[in-house]
This record gives structure tokens, C-alpha cells and sequence, in this order.
């Protein structure tokens, strides 16, 4: 497969579940490391742990958590 195009309404559902659009990219990560599988979820939060403030990294679980199941709706 060369290429695959994937539309998510992921900027709308970060500003409904999260309001701060500041996490959308971690949001787009949970979504891509899903829908490809080259990186475990616990890998980057483990890694956003040693490089973010720890009173944002709740909010940035709760983006990439959100980005993974938007994706998780479309992998089959």
C-alpha cells in the first residue's frame, strides 16, 4: 500500500471532550502509532513523562487516549 487517507473528525473532538486545542498533535499521534502500530501508547506517554510538565501530562493521556479511539473506530 503506497498511501492511505484517513479523515477523523479530530480537531472537533479534542475541542468537545478536551477544550484545549494545545494537545490536538498528541491527539493525532494517538491516532497514527494506532493505526499503524510502530510505537506502544505507553512508549510515549513514558517519554512525554520525562519532557512535559507533570501537571499536563493527565491532559496529554486524555489526548492521546482520544486520538487512539477515533482510530480504533475505522481499523477494521
Amino acid at each position: 500500500m503506497d498511501a492511505r487517507q484517513i479523515e477523523l473528525p479530530m480537531y472537533q473532538t479534542v475541542m468537545e471532550k478536551i477544550g484545549k486545542p494545545i494537545v490536538f498533535n498528541i491527539c493525532m499521534l494517538g491516532a497514527v502509532i494506532r493505526l499503524t502500530g510502530l510505537v506502544k501508547p505507553q512508549s510515549i506517554m513514558k517519554v512525554l513523562q520525562t519532557r512535559l510538565p507533570k501537571d499536563v501530562i493527565e491532559i496529554n493521556q486524555a489526548a492521546l487516549n482520544l486520538g487512539i479511539g477515533l482510530a480504533e473506530k475505522i481499523k477494521a
